[in-house]
């Protein structure tokens, strides 16, 4: 399995995608005409199916170190962690001015579900799509997982009551902030950090959004800041990416 990924790794990343871009839509479709307890039920079957998949990927490929599952003594340029440090703080900005009206109970269930969603998708785009990639050289690495993390995001299409705008602005933002994860992972030789900041991301948004299921549609303000902001910080994630020796 090994010589395959490493003969046709970007074959490998969009096969990845698409098989969790089908997961998430079969799910979607299925989950259509269900009152809401039986959907929340399909939407975590889903993710746990997605979650095993990626330990039975890695595990296949014996790639655990090599996606980033390394020990503290292992990991390197430790400030290259400040790149998280304001997307964080913007989603828990946020969070603290919008609140939220979500019970200690449920926000203890929306961290668990942060938490399983920020490992998968680590795993899935910095772990095994970023690994496959790195081998055609680390920055088009950097920018095609990230590029692939985006379009994932084009599902939410699909959604109860999306907005066009609002998935559209979704995607941007997480091909943006995939660039600032790929490069904190290749940087740090190091995924642990990466899935904290986004179950931390994710889990100032689920509080906001809660009890609603929907993106919101954001104003234009906020567009163009969002924009600058991880457009910014994506760049200086490649430039410093651009130095890495060759893998």
């Amino acid at each position: 399995m090994r010589a395959l990924v490493r003969r046709r790794p970007g074959a490998f990343a969009i096969a990845i995608t698409g098989v969790l871009v089908t997961l998430v839509l079969a799910g979607r479709v299925i989950a259509a005409g269900l009152p809401s307890a039986p959907r929340l039920l399909l939407t975590a079957a889903v993710g746990t199916i997605e979650l095993v998949g990626a330990i039975a990927i890695v595990s296949a490929l014996g790639w655990w170190r090599e996606v980033g599952f390394t020990r503290p003594a292992e990991w390197r340029r430790p400030w290259a962690a400040a790149l998280l440090l304001l997307p964080v703080g913007i989603g828990l900005g946020d969070l603290i001015h919008a609140g939220t009206r979500a019970p200690l109970w449920i926000a203890l269930l929306l961290a668990g579900l942060a938490l399983g969603v920020g490992f998968t998708e680590e795993t899935y785009f910095r772990g095994l799509v970023l690994r496959a990639l790195v081998t055609r050289g680390s920055l088009a690495a950097v920018i095609a997982s990230a590029a692939l993390f985006g379009l994932a995001h084009v599902t939410n299409l699909f959604a109860p009551g999306a907005a066009p705008g609002a998935v559209a602005f979704q995607v941007t933002v997480a091909g943006l902030v995939g660039v600032v994860l790929a490069s904190v992972r290749l940087l740090m030789n190091a995924i642990w950090p990466v899935i904290l900041a986004h179950a931390l991301i994710d889990f100032a948004g689920f509080l906001i959004l809660y009890p609603r299921i929907t993106l919101i549609e954001p104003p234009i303000q906020a567009v163009v800041l969002a924009v600058v902001v991880y457009g910014g910080l994506g760049l200086g994630g490649l430039v410093l990416v651009r130095r890495l020796p060759p893998s």
